[in-house]
């Protein structure tokens, strides 16, 4: 996904950004303190700004704390990121790989409503389309909070045969608060 100079450029900027030397988008470790201290500043032509998280929720402030992958950070780091890596990447992680058959896409003209779960009643094709015109210039956590949400309208039609388009009965908020209980997400329903 990331070439070399890629990552280099990104995590001299963001060092908590990166793990081995891998570039993730999803929650992972990060140190608490990322001040530079004053002489590393010095050694560089130009102040390279990081990200303290003093102010952080983590319980143990000297731990290691999970950055939620919809901490603005990742605003910075990959503001336009590509929603098919995404959905395979939550399809793993929150879904047990349930959703590979499901299509993922954006779409150019819908502008009623930021996301879909469509089901295709022959042959039980199941398509999760994002509005383009909506969530391009949204900031990222629209986007993944939107995602995840049509993403467990999939997982209840694979899972459940649930075809209630508009269904957040008891199993999708079940599914949604552990999601955010997990990602650290705000995964809502409009009532």
């Amino acid at each position: 996904m990331w070439n070399n100079d890629e990552v280099e450029n990104i995590s001299a900027v963001h060092p908590e950004a990166v793990n081995a030397s891998n570039l993730l988008t999803s929650a992972m470790p990060i140190q608490k303190n990322m001040k530079r201290s004053k002489s590393r500043q010095s050694e560089n032509s130009s102040p390279i700004k990081t990200r303290t998280l003093e102010n952080s929720t983590c319980e143990n402030k000297d731990a290691a704390c999970e950055l939620s992958i919809v901490d603005p950070i990742w605003q910075n780091i990959d503001p336009t990121p590509d929603i098919r890596a995404l959905f395979t990447q939550f399809d793993e992680q929150f879904f047990e790989k349930r959703l590979t058959s499901v299509e993922v896409r954006w779409s150019p003209r819908m502008t009623l409503c930021a996301g879909m779960c469509v089901y295709e009643g022959r042959g039980g094709l199941c398509s999760v389309r994002l509005s383009e015109p909506l969530l391009k210039f949204r900031p990222r956590s629209d986007l993944v909070e939107t995602l995840l949400h049509e993403m467990i309208h999939a997982y209840l039609f694979i899972t459940e045969n649930n075809r209630d388009r508009d269904g957040h009965g008891p199993n999708f908020r079940a599914h949604m608060n552990r999601i955010n209980k997990i990602a650290k997400t705000n995964i809502t329903v409009i009532t």
